[in-house]
């Protein structure tokens, strides 16, 4: 009996291990399985052709059948947020062949209903219609309830128009997808959000915002309009490593924002905070949905988000969107396992198959945006931080190389971030002069030449001492002549994290001084990147110490003095400037930013010289009457507003030094609204 007994086992044993080989043989899937960023996997593998006529494909959520063409099959299967065990196994002729195999997948996006919301001013009526809000993409339940809340912010608050005279007062309500607004009289920004739950108690929630201005309400075109604070903006870049060391960069930020508020500055650009290798600057990002470590927790970047709008600073985030890091977990999954790893089509590769990258970032390898994963793993990273931290704005890294391979992408990223938070700031790391830009989401780009990553100033200052090559300024102050397609929307700088050795180290004090006047002065939005008021020099990449804040050349007073004029003087927030030619276009830089009357004017004179110059009247009031009071000039710049005679021909403008000026007793004073 014991011998029939270890025989029969034997058989048993023999027959299993033959239909796991035969199950091997007849079936296999091309990679194992790891996390999905999607919730419809296509799930491809070989199969014997002579054995197999289709493949079975099931999942927790249903099953499909896929046909054997020249040895391979492919089936697109539904999962569900969360673990999910994915089987497949080999048909013959309507019989099932050899072994069932198996692989795991663990969804890691978020199976909640979509709350959208879109308004139409009608003439007494403002329609909030949340009737576009979709089920949850895996498991569909039923939206059951749609709960509306006016933001805590609004100019005013908002009522309800039940009827044509009975409005009534609205802060939350549980209607149905229809809301009905009376019309408030009080120009500004209204926000109203929308929580939609389906009947198994998943939520969602969006925010829509309208309009008033001169009284009229009006719906906002999320693509091409842009926040009301854009014009306003003077940005603060700030990299934590220059602020602080052993995992107190956050902190350190924090307890300098009151000096950069009292700079005059408006919002605070973090260089990146997601994880990255140790001692990297930040852009080798491992894993975007994590803060790393050595900068601070959590809680550390909440405080100082809040702190900074305590301060009245907005803040914008770095956000890597391009690439990941070698180290990153999936890249190395792919370069351990090779097509074996469900990561490897996550990377732009060559004809051999090997990762690419731009120019020497040997460690960033390229995303592959034509992999629906790779899109909704990036949207998920960015929306994770507007849901869980109160940003105002991200600055795109490297937008400019993701527009080369999915330009369809950063539309869908600003409706994705508009429907969450509307009125974020995007700046794109690209040029302004590609009209794209601003006509596919964007709020700013850079200001570069046409040529990728060159600074339009590049090639224009030389080294301490020397005159700048004002000609070379000139043509590239307005795109060449030619104009920007939105000039208030260029980032202007003279540094930044990519631009090296610091300008006053490369160009001298006077210089610096005077293209600070030139940087404040322009059209656009100005850049003080850490330390530039206070002279510091370092270059961001070589792993600089944290500034030492002493300021021995008092440069701070001179971007106080700047920054307030330029919020306090509408003229010089324009996107119109025009150069003023003079006799002297060797060393002397003049343009006139009109306001929007000529007596508002402001002319800006900017002597490189080593000699005086006079610059004639009749260049600064352009566009004015030639009564005498109209010859009248004052600058606004150094100190006390020195006033010219009326009977003067000329103004003087000292060596090394620069003007602001404009009509005296033009004391018209429009300070930006934040």
């Amino acid at each position: 009996m014991a011998v029939r007994i270890v025989a029969v086992l034997a058989l048993l044993l023999t027959g299993t291990l033959a239909n796991a080989a035969i199950g091997r043989e007849l079936l296999r899937f091309d990679t194992y399985g790891g996390d999905a960023w999607t919730f419809a996997k296509v799930i491809s593998g070989t199969a014997e052709q002579n054995r197999c006529d289709t493949v079975v494909v099931r999942s927790a959520r249903g099953r499909s059948s896929a046909p054997v063409v020249h040895g391979r099959f492919a089936a697109t299967v539904s999962l569900v947020q969360g673990h999910n065990s994915v089987s497949a196994q080999c048909v013959r002729r309507g019989k099932r062949v050899g072994n069932v195999v198996a692989q795991s997948w663990t969804v890691r996006l978020s199976d909640v209903p979509t709350a959208r919301a879109l308004v139409t001013v009608l003439e007494h009526t403002v329609l909030v219609n949340g009737s576009s809000s979709a089920p949850a993409p895996a498991i569909r339940a039923p939206i059951i309830r749609y709960s509306w809340e006016s933001g805590a912010a609004n100019p005013v608050p908002l009522e309800l128009q039940q009827g044509a005279d009975t409005p009534h007062s609205f802060s939350e309500a549980v209607l149905g997808p229809l809301l009905r607004l009376r019309p408030p009289e009080t120009d500004g920004d209204y926000r109203v959000s929308l929580t939609v739950t389906d009947a198994l108690g998943r939520k969602d929630k969006s925010i829509v915002m309208f309009r008033v201005a001169g009284s009229h309400p009006v719906a906002i075109d999320e693509l091409h309009s842009h926040p009301d604070w854009r014009g306003c903006t003077v940005l603060y870049g700030v990299a934590p490593a220059l602020f602080g060391s052993g995992g107190a960069g956050l902190a350190a930020i924090t307890r300098r924002l009151g000096q950069i508020f009292r700079l005059g500055v408006t919002a605070v650009w973090l260089s990146p905070v997601t994880n990255a290798p140790p001692g990297d600057f930040g852009y080798a990002v491992t894993d975007p949905f994590r803060l790393r470590p050595d900068l601070g927790s959590d809680a550390d970047l909440r405080a100082l988000i809040t702190q900074a709008h305590l301060h009245g600073l907005r803040v914008l985030l770095d956000f890597v969107t391009n690439h990941l890091s070698k180290e990153s977990r999936y890249f190395s999954d792919a370069a351990r396992f090779g097509p074996r790893s469900p990561y490897f089509d996550w990377f732009v590769r060559d004809r051999n198959g090997q990762p690419v990258h731009y120019f020497d970032w040997t460690s960033l390898e390229n995303l592959n945006y034509g992999n629906v994963e790779v899109r909704n793993f990036v949207l998920a990273a960015i929306t994770h931080w507007v849901r869980d931290f109160p940003i105002d704005g991200f600055r795109a890294d490297a937008a400019w190389a993701v527009r080369e391979r999915d330009p369809a992408f950063w539309p869908l990223l600003r409706e994705e971030v508009e429907r969450i938070r509307p009125g974020t700031l995007l700046l794109a790391e690209g040029s302004a002069l590609d009209p794209y830009y601003m006509s596919h989401g964007f709020d700013a780009a850079y200001d570069w030449t046409g040529e990728l990553g060159h600074w339009a100033w590049e090639g224009v200052f030389g080294a301490p001492g020397e005159v700048p090559n004002l000609r070379l300024l000139r043509d590239r102050l307005n795109n060449d002549g030619r104009g920007f397609a939105d000039s208030s929307g260029v980032l202007r700088f003279l540094n930044n994290n990519d631009t090296g050795e610091r300008f006053i180290t490369a160009h001298g004090l006077a210089v610096t001084r005077l293209a600070a006047a030139l940087l404040f002065t322009v059209p656009g939005i100005p850049l003080v990147y850490a330390g530039d008021e206070v002279g510091a020099s370092f270059e961001p990449y070589r792993h600089p110490a944290p500034i030492r804040w002493s300021d021995p050349e008092h440069l701070a007073s001179l971007y106080v003095r700047l920054i307030r004029l330029r919020r306090e003087i509408p003229a010089l927030r324009s996107p119109t400037l025009r150069v003023v030619v003079t006799t002297r276009e060797d060393s002397v830089l003049a343009y006139t930013r009109e306001g929007q009357r000529p007596e508002d004017d402001v002319t800006v004179a900017l002597n490189f010289g080593e000699s005086s110059f006079s610059l004639p009247l009749a260049s600064i009031h352009g566009r004015s009457t030639s009564s005498s009071t109209a010859r009248w000039a004052e600058d606004v710049l150094n100190g006390t507003r020195t006033v010219v005679p009326a009977d003067a021909e000329a103004v003087r403008v000292a060596p090394h030094s620069a003007m602001l000026l404009r009509r005296a007793g033009s004391d018209k004073v429009t300070a930006c609204r934040d």
